[in-house]
C-alpha cells in the first residue's frame, strides 16, 4: 500500500500504518466496536502482517503473550474494549506480571455525544457505564487514551515504545470513536512523525567500574552458579549464556520461567530450582559461594519462600543482571547490580574474564548422583498410566526442537519437575499468574511465532475444557498443534489437597478425543505408555491440529513433585 505522508487518511488508517511501520507482524482478537475500522484499514497490509481471528478474546491474549515471550516482539490484541478487558484479561495479566511485550488496541464504545447518558456497551466511565480506562490501568504497564486522530497515531507509536523498552509488558490504547473515524489534519500540530526511527528504544549500559567489580568477584569465586530466568529468553541471550558458562565452567540452573533457556542435557545444566524443581539444582545453588542471577527477579516462588538454604546474600556473593533498575536488589540484596540487557552484560563480562575451571561439570554430576537424577527415569505398565510416567514418555519422545506449552495444576508441576528441556526445546508455562487454559492458545502463539517448529500443548482435562474452542481457531487459521491431555477426571491439585473429604474437585467423564475429532482434528485416546509413545509421531504426521487424550490415574500427586527443600520448610 502507498504510505505517502500527504495521502489523506482517517485515524484508523493512521493507526494501521503506524503498526506496519513499527514492524508489527501479528494482530489477533475479534473485531468489535470502533476497532472494526482498524481491522478494515489493515486489509491493504495483509502482505506485511498476519491477522489471526480467534474464537474468543482470551485465546487471542494468550496467543499474543506466548508470541511475545518467544520472539521479544509485541503482537497486537485488538477488539471491543469491554470484551478485551474482561475476556482477554487472563493473557494480559500474564503478560503484565511476566514481562511479555504486547499492544492492546480497544475502544470505549462510548456513544459519542451521548456518552454521559450511559448508552449500551459504553465503557466511558461516566455514571451508569463501566470504566474501561481504570480497568486496563490495573493490568497493563501503561494505558493511553486517544481522543483525536493525531493522538490515535502517536499513542499507537508510543504504545510500541513502552511495550518493548525496559522490562517489556502490555500497553493499552483506548480510542474514542472520533479518534478513529475522523480524518487526520496534516497541517496542524502536534505533527505526526512517520517512520520506525521514532520508535527506537534506548538501551542502558552499566558503567565500566560496575562491570569490572562484578568480573573481579567472578574471577575469585570457587563454586559459582548461574540462575537463568525468563529475562534470558526475552533478551535472546541463550546462546551467549551457553558460551559464557562453557568458557568459565559454571553450572547453570534455571527458574521455572527460565526453563529451556539452557539445554538440560548439557553437562553444566543444574536443572530447575524451586519448590517443584530438582533437588540437585537446589543443592548446587545452596552450595555456591557466588550466584550470578540473569534475568530473574528471584521471586519467593523460585526460592521456596526465600529459603536461605537456597540463596543467602549473607554468605553468598550475589550478582544480579536485570533490565529494570527497580528489579535489581528488589527481593534479595545484590552485591553487584548490573542494569542492562542480559545479552549485552554477559558479553561485556566475558570480555573481562579469561577461560577458567571451577569444577562445574564435576559438581553437577556429583549433585545429580547425590540427589537421584539418574534414578528418576520413570516408567511402568499401569493402565491407566500414571501422570508422571506419561510425562517421562513425553520427555523421551518429543522432538529436540519442539516448543512445549504447559497449563496450570498438577500437570504443570509434573512437566516442570520431570520433563527435560533438552537440545533446542523451548518450554513455556504460565510463569506469572498460573491460570488454567493457557496451554492451547499459547501453543497457537508458538506456532505463529515459529511455523516450522513442532508445537505441543500439555494440559489437564480441566484446562482443556476451558479452551478447547481454541482448536476451532487452530483449524480455521491452519495452525497445526498437538494437544496432549492428561485426563484424570479431576482438578488434581485441588483434589489431592483436600485430603479425604472432597468437594468441587471431580469432573465428569467425557470422551475428549471424540470431541476433537467431531470438529475436524486428528485425535486418539490412549491409556498406557506404549500407546502414548506411538501416538506422538502419528499426531505430528497428521498435518492438522491433533489431540492425544491420555487416560491417567490419580496415583501421582503434587507432593510427588515437591523438592526436598520445600518439604522441609
Amino acid at each position: 500500500m502507498d504510505m505517502a505522508d500527504d495521502k489523506p487518511m482517517t485515524g484508523a488508517q493512521g493507526v494501521a500504518r503506524a503498526l506496519v511501520e513499527a514492524g508489527i507482524e501479528v494482530v489477533t482478537g475479534m473485531p468489535g466496536g470502533a476497532t472494526g475500522s482498524i481491522y478494515d484499514a489493515l486489509i491493504p497490509y495483509q502482505d506485511r502482517l498476519r491477522v489471526v481471528l480467534m474464537r474468543e478474546e482470551a485465546l487471542g491474549s494468550c496467543l499474543a503473550e506466548a508470541y511475545g515471550r518467544l520472539t521479544s516482539k509485541p503482537a497486537v490484541v485488538m477488539g471491543q474494549g469491554a470484551w478485551v478487558l474482561t475476556n482477554a484479561g487472563a493473557g494480559i495479566v500474564e503478560a503484565y506480571a511476566g514481562c511479555s511485550p504486547m499492544i492492546i488496541l480497544v475502544d470505549f464504545s462510548e456513544g459519542g455525544a451521548y456518552s454521559h447518558h450511559a448508552p449500551y456497551q459504553s465503557g466511558a466511565g461516566h455514571y451508569g457505564s463501566f470504566d474501561t480506562q481504570r480497568g486496563f490501568e490495573a493490568i497493563t504497564k501503561r494505558t493511553f487514551v486517544a481522543r483525536d486522530p493525531v493522538q490515535a497515531v502517536q499513542l499507537t507509536q508510543l504504545a510500541y515504545k513502552h511495550a518493548v523498552t525496559g522490562a517489556p509488558g502490555p500497553v493499552a490504547v483506548i480510542f474514542e470513536g472520533a479518534a478513529l473515524s475522523r480524518p487526520i489534519e496534516t497541517s496542524g500540530r502536534p505533527a505526526i512523525h512517520w517512520g520506525a526511527s521514532y520508535l527506537a528504544n534506548a538501551n542502558l549500559v552499566p558503567n565500566d567500574d560496575s562491570l569490572d567489580a562484578a568480573a573481579a568477584a567472578l574471577r575469585v569465586a570457587n563454586r559459582p552458579v548461574i540462575i537463568s530466568g525468563n529475562g534470558t529468553r526475552l533478551s535472546g541471550a541463550g546462546d551467549v549464556l551457553l558460551k559464557f558458562a562453557e568458557a568459565l565452567d559454571i553450572p547453570v540452573a534455571t527458574t521455572a520461567a527460565g526453563k529451556s533457556t539452557f539445554p538440560e542435557d548439557h553437562a553444566l545444566s543444574a536443572g530447575t530450582i524451586g519448590p517443584f524443581g530438582n533437588d540437585w539444582a537446589n543443592s548446587l545453588l545452596g552450595d555456591a559461594d557466588l550466584v550470578l542471577a540473569v534475568g530473574t527477579r528471584l521471586s519467593p516462588s523460585d526460592l521456596a519462600n526465600e529459603n536461605p538454604k537456597m540463596l543467602d546474600p549473607e554468605r553468598q556473593v550475589l550478582i544480579q543482571i536485570d533490565i529494570d533498575p527497580l528489579n535489581a536488589s528488589w527481593t534479595q540484596p545484590a552485591a553487584h547490580a548490573l542494569v542492562a540487557d542480559a545479552r549485552q552484560v554477559l558479553q561485556s563480562l566475558r570480555q573481562r574474564l579469561p577461560e577458567a575451571t571451577t569444577g562445574g561439570v564435576g559438581r553437577v554430576e556429583a549433585a545429580r548422583k547425590a540427589h537421584g537424577f539418574h534414578a528418576e527415569t520413570l516408567g511402568g505398565a499401569e493402565n491407566p498410566v500414571h501422570a508422571r510416567h506419561a510425562v517421562a514418555v513425553l520427555s523421551d519422545a518429543l522432538p529436540d526442537d519442539a516448543i512445549i506449552t504447559c497449563d496450570a495444576g498438577e500437570n504443570r508441576l509434573f512437566m516442570l519437575h520431570d520433563f527435560r528441556a533438552n537440545g533446542r526445546r523451548r518450554f513455556l508455562q504460565p510463569n506469572a499468574t498460573g491460570g488454567m487454559g493457557y496451554s492451547i492458545p499459547a501453543a497457537l502463539g508458538a506456532r505463529v511465532a515459529d511455523p516450522g517448529a513442532p508445537v505441543f500443548a500439555v494440559c489437564g482435562d480441566g484446562g482443556y475444557g476451558m479452551t478447547m474452542h481454541g482448536l476451532m481457531s487452530a483449524l480455521e487459521e491452519n495452525l497445526p498443534i498437538v494437544v496432549v491431555v492428561l485426563n484424570n477426571n479431576a482438578l488434581g491439585w485441588v483434589y489431592h489437597g483436600q485430603g479425604t473429604t472432597k468437594i468441587a474437585s471431580k469432573l465428569a467423564e467425557f470422551n475428549l478425543s471424540a470431541i476433537a475429532s467431531a470438529i475436524g482434528c486428528w485425535s486418539i485416546r490412549v491409556q498406557d505408555e506404549a500407546e502414548l509413545r506411538a501416538a506422538i509421531p502419528q499426531a505430528l504426521a497428521a498435518g492438522r491440529p491433533a489431540v492425544i487424550e491420555v487416560l491417567t490415574s490419580l496415583q501421582d500427586t503434587f507432593m510427588d513433585a515437591m523438592s526436598a527443600v520445600a518439604r522441609a520448610r
